[in-house]
């Protein structure tokens, strides 16, 4: 890993677990969090659990490292 990977694995931003449009601009938000600044995680909170595991899945696909 770049060392801009190395520290953007370091950070982890929260978001609301709610149903968000793809074409929001948190949604974008979260997708550029991904991939240009390679955040380590997400940590999900409130909103309905379904909603937040689509939500987090989406997000999963944009990462570059996976688990």
């Amino acid at each position: 890993m770049t060392l801009d990977e190395k520290v953007g694995q370091m950070l982890v931003p929260s978001a609301n677990g709610t149903f968000r449009n793809v074409d929001s601009e948190a949604f974008q938000k979260s997708k550029t969090d991904i991939e240009v600044y390679h955040v380590g995680g997400y940590h999900a909170f409130g909103g309905d659990p379904t909603a937040a595991a689509l939500m987090l899945n989406r997000m999963q696909s944009w990462a570059k490292i996976r688990f």
